[in-house]
């Protein structure tokens, strides 16, 4: 299965903040989450994306994205 980059996905999620963290795993946080040593620190709600074949962000740490 062909992966896709996580701007393709965007307009499908409900609004909120999506990122990587450094092993690969993509996720939709509720809330804008805080950047840790290896992860996404979050409050609220969160969802991994592994549904979804995404393409890895070249630096984990750049990834965070805002959906609205």
């Amino acid at each position: 299965m062909k992966k896709i980059k996580i701007e393709q996905l965007l307009p499908l999620l409900k609004s909120g903040w999506v990122a990587m963290d450094e092993d690969g795993d993509w996720l939709w946080f509720s809330k804008k989450p805080k950047i840790g040593n290896h992860e996404w620190l979050w409050e609220g709600f969160v969802r991994f994306l592994d549904m979804c074949k995404l393409k890895k962000a070249k630096d984990w740490k750049d990834s965070l994205r805002r959906v609205k």
